[in-house]
């Protein structure tokens, strides 16, 4: 009886089942709702305006111009805004000029000294047969395929010849950049161990350590076809900078010099790349994006050590068999750069970092 007397039991309708759904509440407490009922109320808050990057490029000067060009036209607060970015980037380009420049005179000094102690590394000379192998015969095949495409289409080859000469110069300094990429895909061991021989002399720990990270069984790597393909596709960049530099050996007298200037830089920025590839992806295994954050940080010291070797590399057939020295000596460039970081590191008492192998040495 007592159950026959209670109420019927009220359940919640459609439209407040709906309405007070997790959803709905959370759409109705959404930050962009807000803003919109602030809009609507006549409430809106004024637009944020981005952060200024380099605020230190305005001086009171420029402030005090700026103030005035309020009361000018666009045309003129435009010119004034132009020139205030071209004075931003000539100021910044003056403040970093002293540092690039010091940065790549180590790297310069560091050619040269690991250059010499290859040199006279016993091992080196053991090991640089191997590498020799490798090396000429994908040296000779690309100045055979070379002459070929020169003898069957003379005609265009003259043209190209005489409208840009500065196209000769190209060639001659991007086959052994590719010869040498080749051949490290093809065998890489016998390009590493000139570098584990040099680094040997420096730290003999860290050499074995290396060593063990990057050693194959296979003295023929099976897949160089595969990581050649994706070599070329990554490096669209280079391929689009050498058509602007050729570009410029259509001015007479100066273009062609401009544009072996020009080309030696970048084949001097993409051989680093490839010489120390020897720790970014034959021991550490990067990615692309990785190696690029890398190699990024340390561009201009690293610059400063592949040109003198590029512009050796550059004569025809005996000059690219140079470059097995180079790869030795990169030993160089590797022990200070990471020895470097590790000065840091300690400085900030931060967590030790994969890239920070070993302390300078005294």
């Amino acid at each position: 009886m007592s159950s026959s007397n209670q109420p019927p039991q009220q359940y919640p309708s459609m439209t407040s089942r709906f309405t007070n759904s997790p959803v709905i509440t959370r759409l109705r407490n959404s930050p962009v709702i807000s803003a919109a009922k602030r809009w609507a109320a006549g409430k809106a808050s004024p637009k944020p305006q981005p952060r200024d990057p380099n605020p230190r490029r305005y001086s009171s000067t420029n402030s005090q111009n700026t103030n005035s060009s309020y009361t000018n036209t666009n045309g003129d607060r435009n010119g004034e805004n132009q020139a205030t970015f071209t004075q931003g980037n000539i100021s910044k380009f003056a403040r970093n000029a002293s540092p690039r420049a010091r940065k790549m005179w180590e790297g310069l000094q560091e050619s040269f000294t690991g250059g010499w102690s290859a040199i006279h590394n016993p091992k080196v000379r053991q090991d640089y047969q191997g590498f020799l192998k490798s090396m000429v015969i994908i040296l000779l095949v690309m100045y055979a395929v070379l002459a070929s495409l020169m003898i069957l289409y003379l005609p265009a080859a003259a043209f190209i010849a005489t409208l840009a000469p500065g196209f000769i110069a190209q060639i001659f300094s991007m086959i052994p950049l590719w010869s040498f990429n080749i051949a490290r895909k093809r065998t890489p061991m016998a390009v590493n161990q000139l570098f584990l021989n040099e680094l040997e002399h420096l730290s003999p720990q860290r050499a074995r350590e290396l060593e063990q990270q990057m050693k194959t069984e296979d003295p023929i790597n099976q897949n160089w076809l595969n990581e050649l393909y994706h070599d070329l596709r990554t490096s669209w960049h280079f391929t689009r900078y050498s058509l602007m530099w050729l570009s410029f050996s259509i001015i007479p007298i100066v273009g062609s010099f401009i544009t072996w200037l020009g080309q030696t830089w970048l084949v001097a920025d993409k051989m680093g790349w490839n010489l120390l590839s020897v720790y970014t992806i034959s021991a550490k295994k990067m990615s692309n994006r990785q190696q690029k954050h890398w190699m990024r940080a340390r561009k201009w010291r690293i610059i400063g050590f592949t040109l003198p070797f590029v512009l050796i590399a550059s004569i025809p057939i005996v000059g690219p068999l140079v470059l097995g020295v180079s790869q030795a000596a990169t030993a160089h460039i590797y022990f200070h750069l990471l020895s470097k970081d590790s000065d840091v590191t300690e400085k900030k008492k931060q967590a030790s970092s994969p890239l920070i192998e070993f302390k300078k040495p005294s």
